[in-house]
């Protein structure tokens, strides 16, 4: 039974391994966690059988006699003792916690990068809930490790540095099997005050646990308050004349006007921008008229949406993420998200006609991206009719 367990125990850790490789590609963390629940099961069943060897070794040991729970070690002169039945549970706890808790951390926090693509509340506090529980689990695994090894169980608060402190607390000697091996009279003083303190609760050491749920409470108040919707009352209409376009801003915005003569005519820039006072965000709109002949020389419209896509990167100076082809009204249209250098992401949409190319940007922080401010000023520009250029149809 025991050479099974630890074929189990070897398998369990040698799945988990090969899952946690797998885990960047699986498709949701419903197949996640569940790519894990072999090796764990073999993991488990396998530490169950070594605990149950164990056991029936002492059993065996043992005689019929209700102090047989007590390891009495016996020098000539005096005698002390220690539960052993007590100990082997520090001991299995600390395995389950510290097994448990690095399996569990490990799930939550390859969850925790799958979701970084999609940054919603649920998306990111499921993985993060995952990843807690996992903490816990491997500070109450290090807490018993420690009362095991006869220390106070304060010190497995170490195991909040994680392989750091448990390097930590591997160093640290074990009392408890010191004591049993040195049988000196002087021991007698230290075996009884361990044996008292093996007798205590451990429910005192869960306080060391407070951290956690207040870290995971104030991301949550964050968050909540950084999602918080912009008033509707703030939200304006803009609909200026001879640019084609309505839009829905939060706000009245800032206008910037810039004018460029060049030999086929003017070209026109037109910028409308709101900063709402509640978050550091911005919402801009950008408009560049130019005049229909100079439409040829800058190139077709694959060739002006490049354009107003190189003009974003440029000015954010960030990272494209993502990138796809959209239309509206049969114009041709970019979506795109870029990660700037300080943080934070840009959502923007870029159309091109024959005369006209916009630019629809928002700059918010992650956990904003999907909000409605964010899908209500995106989804509310639309062309009008005043924009005199034929729409290119999809195939074309």
């Amino acid at each position: 039974m025991k050479a099974l367990g630890t074929v189990l125990v070897v398998l369990g850790i040698l799945f988990l391994a090969i899952s946690g490789l797998n885990a960047p590609k699986a498709p949701n963390i419903s197949y996640l966690v569940g790519s894990f629940l072999p090796g764990l099961l073999f993991l488990v069943i396998g530490l169950k059988l070594g605990q149950s060897k164990k056991a029936n070794t002492d059993s065996r040991a043992s005689s019929n006699d209700p102090e047989d729970a007590l390891r009495v070690v016996v020098p000539a002169k005096p005698t002390f003792r220690l539960d052993t039945v007590r100990a082997n549970t520090f001991k299995s706890r600390a395995n389950w916690g510290v097994i448990g808790g690095i399996v569990l951390m490990f799930t939550g926090g390859t969850a925790l990068q799958r979701e970084g693509g999609q940054p919603t509340a649920p998306g990111i506090l499921i993985p993060m809930m995952i990843w807690l529980v996992g903490l816990s689990w491997l500070i109450w695994g290090c807490v018993n490790y420690m009362r095991w090894k006869g220390h106070s169980g304060w010190f497995g608060l170490f195991g909040y540095l994680f392989l750091p402190g448990l390097i930590v607390l591997a160093f640290f000697p074990n009392k408890r099997k010191r004591l049993l091996q040195e049988h000196s009279p002087d021991q007698v003083q230290r075996a009884n005050a361990l044996a008292e303190e093996d007798r205590r609760s451990g429910a005192r050491f869960l306080i060391g646990l407070a951290p956690i749920p207040i870290f995971f409470g104030s991301v949550c108040a964050f968050m909540y308050s950084s999602a918080s919707n912009i008033d509707s009352a703030e939200w304006k209409e803009l609909a200026p004349s001879g640019l084609g376009f309505q839009i829905q801003m939060p706000g009245i915005p800032q206008v910037e006007e810039k004018n460029q003569e060049t030999p086929a005519g003017n070209v026109e820039l037109r910028k409308f921008l709101v900063t709402p006072k509640r978050n550091k965000e911005l919402f801009m709109i950008v408009v560049i008229r130019f005049p229909v002949d100079l439409g040829p020389e800058l190139g077709e419209t694959d060739k002006l949406l490049e354009l107003g896509r190189q003009d974003l990167l440029k000015a954010s100076q960030g990272q494209l993420k993502t990138e796809r082809a959209i239309f509206l009204d049969g114009h041709r249209g970019l979506e795109l998200e870029i990660l700037p250098p300080k943080g934070a992401i840009i959502k923007a949409r870029v159309f091109a006609t024959k005369t006209r190319l916009y630019q629809i940007t928002v700059h918010v922080s992650q956990v904003r991206l999907t909000s409605d401010d964010v899908s209500r000023f995106l989804d509310s520009f639309k062309f009008l009719p005043d924009a005199k250029t034929a729409p290119q149809h999809e195939g074309q």
